[in-house]
């Protein structure tokens, strides 16, 4: 209730300079259900007394059925977005330009490499990005440092740690899965 009241004090007043509080949640599908329940709850209310407090969350394809038992009606406070994997070129911009911001540059082998690897899954980019950067000693980042850096030459295989749609079995775990019979 404090928390409710707290964000109704703070956006009311934003809401007089035409401004509004935004609220970003990352792993959203995570959180504690009752900490969940209660910000769901803030933002209806906000929203019934037409005050700007907005949740942007992200999270697993499960996210909308997790906010729909935490709180039935969430189904009408939210637009989901479904993000699929970037294609080769957004992939190879994820590469090339935060390395380019910080004066470094991938090989074009390297940066095909990279591409390959990471399929256009945001995890794998970062990750294999991170990877290629740290092992990476020049600039440019010639592709035997992708190679050696990239996670499959470590603890993980991309092969052993992706489901086939590129995603993180590790994170699929603690969803809830369908009964085969009930998919078809």
């Amino acid at each position: 209730m404090r928390l409710q009241i707290l964000i109704e004090d703070m956006v009311s007043e934003l809401g007089k300079e035409n401004l509004g509080l935004f609220l970003f949640i990352d792993e959203f599908q995570g959180m504690a259900p009752d900490l969940m329940a209660l910000l769901l709850s803030v933002q209806h209310r906000m929203g019934q007394c037409n005050l700007p407090f907005f949740i942007i969350g992200a999270g697993l394809s499960n996210l909308p059925g997790v906010l729909t038992r935490v709180r039935s009606y969430v189904e009408r406070l939210f637009d989901y977005r479904t993000l699929g994997m970037l294609d080769d070129q957004a992939t190879a911009e994820g590469f090339r330009k935060p390395a380019e911001q910080s004066g470094r540059h991938f090989t074009d082998d390297a940066l095909r490499e990279l591409v390959r690897l990471s399929r256009g899954y945001p995890y794998f980019i970062q990750a294999y990005g991170s990877a290629t950067w740290n092992a990476s000693d020049s600039a440019p980042s010639p592709s035997r440092r992708c190679t050696t850096a990239c996670p499959r030459h470590g603890r993980h295989s991309t092969r052993d740690c992706t489901c086939p749609d590129g995603s993180v079995p590790a994170r699929w775990a603690v969803t809830t899965w369908l009964p085969s019979a009930a998919r078809k």
